[in-house]
């Protein structure tokens, strides 16, 4: 079993505060991985999250990373194959988010020059025969859009057309993904209906937007299996001393909820205080918030007193930057009226006022990655 950086160490490990080390960076991936319990590859730059997958580069902090260059160990084929399969799904995600954010403003410049037409269609569909190969890939996916959207009666409002097509496409990239994984996403999802406030609805009679929010969601609980991590008993309803013995015992946990960087419009300002020779970032009481609705993911690597210090995985990391990870701080009340599920569901906090809707605790709220025995 590879532990995500062998060289993980507590920074600090008293009886009523613990820090974690988490290495900046990643493993170079260009450099082969030579056994399975200890992993001393040299560590190059970890780019930030990109659209939407948080879950992932949170998750990518706390798990082994094999990469292209692993040796046949025995034990790895599986790590691997997870790690491929994974990386080809965001890359694709990544790469349907930026083609309909080209083409959306493309189309913009169009209908600006009432050039929207078979004309436009047309040329588009000359670049796509393009010898350069970035050219080529854009314009191939562009033309059956383009071919479509001239089709449309008028009136068609550009931006519903493509945020509608956008989603189409991403359903079928999560679609792709559960089949690489051979998760049958239509029982995993009668599963979870069972035990948690999802619409009532038959698999298919739910939208290909509905579907593709729930793939979303239930795509964290799958990775969290696939990639090896387990789910921690610590519940938010628990004090924060039980949260500093998890991660003594567990190490750092991935957590998502409505936090971080995402949610505050103020850049975070650098505390004077220290804690465990790391410098400690956050935002001034009560700032103004983001009207944000999707949920954030965190890595917890730290407690004390009445507040919790994680990382953001909006944030890249450099190991030849010593203020990175950058390390933030958040009080551990304001953590329980923020933090939700592992499936994203509605925040604790609604559940243990009483507000509805009520949904199930067997559904935990944060994710390790188990650490070697001793």
């Amino acid at each position: 079993m590879v532990f995500p950086a062998s060289s993980t160490k507590f920074l600090v490990y008293e009886d009523q505060q613990v820090l974690v080390d988490l290495p900046a960076g990643k493993p170079s991936p260009y450099i082969p991985l030579t056994s399975l319990t200890d992993d001393h590859r040299p560590r190059v730059k970890q780019k930030a999250q990109g659209e939407r997958n948080c879950w992932y580069y949170a998750m990518k902090r706390i798990i082994p990373r094999y990469g292209k260059y692993t040796l046949p160990l025995s034990g790895s084929e599986k790590g691997r194959e997870v790690e491929v399969i994974f990386s080809r799904h965001e890359k694709k995600l990544e790469k349907i988010h930026l083609s309909f954010e080209e083409m959306l403003r493309i189309m913009r410049g169009a209908l600006s020059h009432k050039l929207l037409n078979a004309q436009t269609v047309a040329f588009c569909q000359i670049m796509a025969a393009s010898s350069f190969p970035e050219i080529k890939s854009f314009f191939a996916d562009a033309v059956p859009v383009l071919e479509d959207l001239v089709q449309q009666k008028e009136g068609t409002s550009v931006n519903q057309y493509l945020a509608a097509r956008q989603v189409e496409a991403q359903a079928k990239a999560y679609e792709e993904l559960f089949n690489a994984l051979k998760v049958d996403i239509k029982q995993v999802y009668k599963d979870y209906r069972q035990i948690q406030m999802w619409p009532s609805k038959p698999w298919e009679e739910l939208s290909v937007e509905g579907k593709k929010n729930i793939m979303h969601n239930l795509v964290i609980q799958i990775a969290a299996k696939q990639f090896g991590l387990m789910e921690s008993t610590w519940h938010p309803s628990q004090t924060n001393q039980e949260l500093i013995a998890e991660i003594k015992k567990r190490g750092p946990l991935v957590i998502f909820g409505h936090f971080g960087r995402a949610y505050h419009k103020q850049e975070p300002f650098k505390l004077k205080e220290t804690f465990g020779g790391k410098s400690i970032y956050g935002w001034r009481p009560n700032p103004e918030p983001i009207g944000k609705q999707n949920s954030h993911a965190a890595v917890i690597i730290g407690a004390k007193d009445q507040v919790i210090y994680f990382l953001d995985p909006l944030d890249a990391s450099d190991p030849e930057d010593p203020e990175t990870p950058r390390v933030y701080v958040m009080s551990y009340k304001g953590m329980q009226s923020k933090i939700v599920n592992i499936c994203a569901e509605k925040l604790w906090a609604e559940k243990a006022s009483g507000h509805e809707p009520i949904f199930s605790d067997k559904i935990k709220y944060a994710v390790y990655y188990p650490m070697p025995q001793a």
